[in-house]
């Protein structure tokens, strides 16, 4: 029976799997893609920006299919607007003319959010950027899982080659032999 033949066999066998079993969690990893879109106030569109929502503005939060069967998290912003007497609410109805507000965590504002939440649908001119980004970013994650095998698979090599090296020093058994001469 031949120790460090079999040895070499359980390293290679356990390196070989882990590979993988991280090659498949590659595979089945989405990537998370996350985008805003804003209003100003009930009668106006929602535009997507680069920005996180401010601390006075309502939110809510949807995922939704965007293409090809891919997930996007959305947070829809709704930005608090300047009233009289100087203060910062959001606005929830348009009646005459005027423009009704309340604050962020209000029963108004968080239904008027909700309702329009449920109607939101990603802009058709949104739908390709949005495929791009989630394309980058499973890429990148491939990329950097691939970066992380390969210093993995080296730490292992090196662990192993270590353990024989020293388990050979004590047994007195010269390199690339597997018994003493």
């Amino acid at each position: 029976m031949n120790i460090f033949e079999g040895s070499r066999r359980i390293a290679l066998a356990i390196g070989i799997l882990a590979t993988g079993a991280i090659a498949v969690a590659i595979c089945f990893d989405e990537p998370y893609v996350r985008v805003t879109f804003t209003t100003t106030g009930p009668n106006r569109p929602f535009l997507r920006t680069k920005e996180d929502c401010p601390e006075t503005a309502a939110r809510e939060y949807l995922y939704r299919d965007k293409s090809k069967g891919r997930d996007v998290g959305i947070t829809l912003c709704f930005l608090a607007q300047r009233f009289p007497q100087d203060q910062m609410l959001v606005p929830y109805r348009v009646a005459d003319g005027s423009f009704w507000g309340n604050e962020r965590f209000s029963s108004e504002v968080s239904t008027y959010a909700s309702l329009r939440a449920q109607g939101f649908a990603i802009p058709t001119a949104e739908r390709e950027p949005l495929a791009k980004e989630y394309r980058q970013a499973r890429w990148k994650q491939v990329r950097e899982a691939t970066q992380y095998t390969a210093i993995g698979i080296g730490a292992y090599w090196a662990l192993v080659a270590t353990i024989g090296w020293i388990v050979r020093g004590f047994m007195g058994i010269p390199r690339g032999k597997d018994k003493r001469p």
